[in-house]
């Protein structure tokens, strides 16, 4: 078999990494989109992927303080790496991003075996506030990074207990 028959036999998908560049504001937690989109790019394995969501949120003049990997989902054509970036509050928004307040969302369920039908992005964010809450409870590097006032904001995101799956009789 050739490298171009070999190919040919499996689906390619691009991987994206997706970043959710997250700042406090005032207590209240607050997402940065670029025309109402997280930021995504193309992303090869040779560089790691704690690097490129770094590099990322430094290319809109934003200070990571911290990046970490939150969920991943299948798109057609694409795999999409999340990244949850915490960053410091800019002084001087870009004028090519906004700023959303987060508000509370329901996670996306799916099943045992498939994923969600659909994720939305306030989902995905949601998601990482969770995780991101329950680092701050079992990571000392994520605890010791955030100050007070956000600790105070992840504690309203308490990671909850497992629900059963859709279709399950649990």
């Amino acid at each position: 078999m050739t490298d171009a028959a070999a190919s040919n036999d499996f689906p390619r998908s691009a991987a994206i990494m997706e970043v959710l560049p997250l700042s406090l504001v005032d207590g209240v937690i607050r997402l940065l989109l670029l025309a109402d989109m997280p930021l995504q790019v193309g992303w090869h394995a040779e560089v790691h992927p704690n690097e490129v969501a770094c590099r990322l949120v430094a290319e809109f003049g934003l200070t990571p303080v911290i990046a970490h990997s939150t969920s991943w989902r299948h798109e057609p054509h694409r795999v999409i790496l999340t990244y949850a970036a915490i960053v410091e509050p800019p002084e001087d928004l870009p004028h090519m991003l906004s700023v959303r307040p987060v508000e509370r969302r329901d996670l996306a369920r799916g099943s045992a075996l498939r994923a969600p039908a659909a994720i939305g992005v306030a989902q995905v964010v949601e998601h990482a506030l969770r995780h991101l809450s329950w680092l701050t409870r079992d990571d000392e590097h994520i605890r010791g990074a955030l100050d007070e006032p956000w600790l105070r904001a992840l504690a309203d995101y308490p990671p909850e207990p497992f629900r059963p799956f859709e279709g399950s009789s649990a």
